[in-house]
């Protein structure tokens, strides 16, 4: 079986490599998917550091209901941000990229993870 058709099989595995993050105002349950990923595979994927940085960063320029989460569907982008000066708003949105490239490189970790253990092309 070729590497990419088993990415597509499991649907944990699916689900984790479509996660983004975004803004929301009520915290999501994706972070059982990523829990589950790392147990199963026995690999660390600190998402829980990487999200109290960027939320504890947010709290310092944006005092609004909205922080940063996974998402599949939901959530918002920066730009749909209410009542924010254009610094704000460009602070956000540069944290935003920051967030999502981190994020980016743990789901890298985990495809380099399983490519190397499952032989995959």
């Amino acid at each position: 079986m070729r590497f990419k058709n088993y990415l597509l099989n499991d649907k944990k595995i699916k689900e984790f490599r479509s996660l983004q993050i975004k803004l929301v105002d009520t915290s999501t349950n994706h972070k059982d998917v990523v829990n589950f990923i790392g147990e199963k595979y026995k690999i660390n994927l600190d998402i829980d550091k990487v999200l109290s940085d960027f939320n504890s960063k947010l709290k310092n320029v944006y005092k609004g209901k909205y922080k940063f989460d996974l998402c599949l569907k939901e959530g918002i982008q920066p730009d749909n941000l209410k009542k924010l000066t254009k610094k704000q708003r460009n602070t956000i949105k540069a944290d935003w990229y920051r967030i999502n490239d981190e994020f980016a490189k743990i789901q890298k970790v985990f495809e380099k993870h399983l490519q190397n253990n499952l032989g995959g092309k």
